[in-house]
Parts: structure tokens; C-alpha cells; sequence
């Protein structure tokens, strides 16, 4: 038995050295690395930009080991038409999408009610236009010209076209001379849930979206994509379930609604083909705009951006005075 304890002890011992050696280099990297972080800092203000861009179509793009890994098999599928290609859409409006889950929010396949219609109306165009946002976000740095998502919305909002039935009442024609787009993306929320068993948690978000062009109608490209952010734990005994539950009842919070949004559809821009065509003829245009003679006065010196400056405010303090000027009122 003694022999046990000793045994016992003296692994325990080695194994607080290894955690111990292990902080003591890690503080030690990240002072190495701090103080070199600050001396590239001051050597790279003469880096050049505009060099070509590595991994541009891939990065961020989710491969079969990271699938594997994080227990994701997603359901994604991409088609597209050659005419993207030959005959792409310089301009290309997103229309609001189409809710098929609805308000409710849905946990382990169950649908929890909202009693209030239009509580539960306001949840649904929510979750929609979150997507339709994050899908806007990674669209716009594309080589293809858009119209915002403010000017879109007051246009139909006008139109008095608020609902998927008025929306699809229109064809892609009538749409596209309206918001003068050369193609529209429909999108339409198929997953909005969540799944918690104490050990086990899942957020799932799907949707499908399709491009289709406003001169003849042609579908030029389809996709549908599905996240299922998944966290498993492990407990050996009741205080390890007790950890484990509520952390999995921690994932699934808004936060992490949000990242499984942006991924889906970050996963679907990336697999749209880059149009090079497009790409070169506004460097062309650019170009030409150059040469004609753009203004540019006399250089006077070095502008710091990021010198230090004492009239902002902290958003949390905005956020309270706005809050109480309310209460005020």
C-alpha cells in the first residue's frame, strides 16, 4: 500500500513539473513573440500590398478531415450554369430570404411556441436576414458589384413586397429592372435548431440559396449548405457531469448560433468560381481612370493612423446613455 502511495505521489509530482516546464515556456514564447511582433511592427510599414494572395478560393473552406474532426458531415452540394462563366452577372442583388422553420425556437426536435404572432413573425424574419446578412458580408469583397441590403429592402418595403408570396409573385425579369440587378439570390432557412442531452449539444443552420439571372431567367448557380456545430464531453463521475452539462448548455448560446450562420454561408461564397473575366475589366477600368489624372496633393509627410486620440466612447457607455435618455422620455 505504501508503496502504492509513493508510486501515486511521486507520478503526481512529475506531472505538476511537466505543467509547470510548460507555463514557464509558453510565458516565455509569448514574450518572445510579443517582442517580436513590435519589431515587425516597425519594419513592415514598408511591405508592399496588392501582392498576389495565397490560399484566395480556399481559406476558410472546411476539408473532409475538418468535417471529420468536428463530427460535421454537412449535406452540402454547388452547381453552377457555364454561363456564370461566359456570360457572368456584373451586378447581383440579395433578395430576403424565405423562413421554412418559422419563430420558434426548436431544441431536441421540438418546437417551443411563441404565443405571440407577431413576436414569433418578427423571430422568423430574424434568423432569415441573419443569414442573408452573413451572406452578404462574404459576397461583397467578390469581384462582382452589389447593391446594400438597406437599399434593396426600402425599395421592395415601398413596393409594399414583404412577403415570400408577394416576392415570388414578381419573375427575375420584373425584379431586376426594379433593383437594376443582372441576377438575384434567392435563399431560403431549411435548419435553425438546437439539440442538448447534457453531454452531448448541437446548433444546426442550413439553407439553400440560387442565383439566377434577370435577362433570361437561367439558374446560374444553386448550393445548399448545413452546419452542425457539435460539443461532446466526457464525465467519469457526478461532478464532471455536472461541468460537462453546463458547459455544453453554454454552447448554446447566441454566440455560437452566429458562428455556425457565418460559416454556412462563408462555405457557399468560397465555392462560387472566381470570374477572372470580371476581376480584369475593373482593374482595366480602374486603369484607365488613372491615367486620365486623379487628384493627389503635394505629400507632406508621415500620417499616423492609429495615433492616440481621447474623443471616442466606449460602446457600453453609449449604449446606457442611449438606454436612458429613453427612460428620460
Amino acid at each position: 500500500m505504501k508503496k502504492f502511495v509513493a508510486k501515486k505521489r511521486f507520478t503526481c509530482g512529475i506531472v505538476y513539473f511537466l505543467t509547470f516546464i510548460l507555463s514557464l515556456s509558453l510565458f516565455g514564447c509569448g514574450s518572445i513573440f510579443s517582442k517580436r511582433d513590435k519589431k515587425e511592427a516597425v519594419d513592415n510599414d514598408q511591405a508592399g500590398f496588392f501582392l498576389d494572395q495565397k490560399d484566395y478560393a480556399e481559406h476558410g473552406r472546411k476539408g473532409k478531415l475538418d468535417r471529420l474532426y468536428q463530427l460535421d458531415p454537412g449535406g452540402n452540394s454547388f452547381k453552377y450554369d457555364k454561363k456564370l462563366i461566359s456570360d457572368p452577372p456584373r451586378v447581383i442583388v440579395i433578395l430576403p430570404f424565405e423562413n421554412l422553420i418559422g419563430g420558434n425556437l426548436i431544441l431536441n426536435g421540438f418546437e417551443i411556441k411563441r404565443e405571440d404572432t407577431k413576436e414569433k413573425d418578427e423571430w422568423s424574419w430574424t434568423y432569415a436576414n441573419r443569414l442573408r446578412t452573413y451572406f452578404y458580408g462574404h459576397l461583397v469583397p467578390r469581384e462582382f458589384d452589389d447593391v446594400e441590403l438597406i437599399a434593396v429592402d426600402a425599395i421592395l418595403h415601398g413596393l409594399k413586397i414583404d412577403t415570400p408570396e408577394k416576392l415570388y409573385s414578381y419573375t427575375p425579369e420584373q425584379l431586376g429592372e426594379i433593383l437594376g440587378a443582372d441576377a438575384l439570390i434567392y435563399g431560403k432557412v431549411t435548419r435553425y435548431d438546437s439539440k442538448y442531452y447534457a453531454l452531448f449539444s448541437q446548433i444546426a443552420i442550413g439553407m439553400v440559396v440560387r442565383c439566377i439571372s434577370t435577362k433570361d431567367g437561367t439558374v446560374l448557380f444553386e448550393a445548399q449548405e448545413t452546419r452542425t456545430a457539435n460539443e461532446i464531453r466526457v464525465a467519469t463521475n457526478p461532478f464532471d457531469f455536472v461541468i460537462a452539462s453546463f458547459q455544453n448548455s453554454m454552447s448554446l448560446r447566441d454566440v455560437y448560433r452566429s458562428r455556425a450562420s457565418e460559416e454556412v454561408c462563408r462555405e457557399i461564397v468560397l465555392r462560387i468560381p472566381v470570374i477572372k473575366a470580371l476581376k480584369d475589366e475593373k482593374e482595366a477600368a480602374i486603369v484607365e481612370k488613372i491615367n486620365k489624372g486623379l487628384p493627389v496633393s503635394t505629400i507632406i509627410g508621415k500620417f499616423d493612423p492609429f495615433a492616440p486620440t481621447s474623443n471616442l466612447t466606449e460602446n457600453d457607455d453609449v449604449e446606457e446613455n442611449d438606454t436612458e435618455k429613453k427612460k428620460k422620455k
